[in-house]
Parts: structure tokens; sequence; C-alpha cells
């Protein structure tokens, strides 16, 4: 074995890196990883918004089928069209009201919504560099 490298290639010329080169390589790596975290970012997001935008119709017939078993309709109407009695029974009328509210319902509903409102909400935040992103497919 050779203890010194400069002893295997005797005609070896010490070349000189341009300049700027070191500089231009870690900016090609910096740009890499920004490409990187906006594909990640860009991925999650398209993730996150079809996944609110197909869940969001099956939410709102789980909310509305709720809504119509709960009888809390019913409850409204019979108070708006005895508008006379419901201050006198109101106490007993809003505590029914609240124990048939649909609560999964409203929940799935609400919570699908508020996704769907944040992943717009970081589409328009970060409108830039995923539109380039997009782009660049």
């Amino acid at each position: 074995m050779l203890s010194r490298p400069d002893h295997s290639f005797p005609n070896r010329e010490n070349i000189a890196a341009p300049a700027g080169l070191f500089d231009r390589i870690i900016a090609a790596i910096h740009h890499e990883e920004q490409l990187r975290k906006t594909r990640r970012i860009f991925l999650a997001f398209l993730f996150l918004l079809v996944f609110s935008i197909v869940l969001l119709p099956f939410t709102f017939y789980i909310l509305v089928t709720q809504w119509q078993d709960s009888g809390v309709a019913y409850f409204i109407s019979a108070a708006l069209q005895s508008w006379y009695a419901a201050p006198g029974i109101w106490q007993d009328s809003v505590l029914s009201v609240l124990e048939s509210l649909p609560i999964v319902g409203m929940s799935l509903f609400l919570l699908n919504l508020a996704s769907l409102l944040f992943v717009v909400r970081l589409f328009l935040y970060r409108r830039g560099l995923l539109i380039q992103y997009a782009l660049k497919l």
C-alpha cells in the first residue's frame, strides 16, 4: 500500500477550484432543500384539501340527518308558532333543545369545515411558493 496519495499519480497537477464554486454548491443545496420543503407542504396541502372536500358532503349529510331525527326543528317551529306561550316555558324549552342537539353531526361538520378553511388559508399564505412548485410539475 502506498502511504502518500501524491505518489500514486505522479503526473497529477493541482488544479485550483474556480472562484465562487463553493458558494454556488451551497446555494444549490439550499435551493434543493427549499424545493423539498415546498414539495412536502404542497403534498400535505393537496391531501388535506382533497380529504376535506370529499368528506364535506358526507359530514353535511350526517348533520342534516341527525338534525331531522333530533326534532330540534319541531321545537323551534313550535316556539315560533306559539310565541305568546314561549316566554313562560322558555327554560324548559331551551333545556330540551340543548339535550337533543345533534352534537356529533355538528362536531364532524364544523371540524371538516375548519380543516377546509385552514387549508385554504395555508394556500393563500404560501400561494407564491405553491404556485411556483405546481407550475414546475
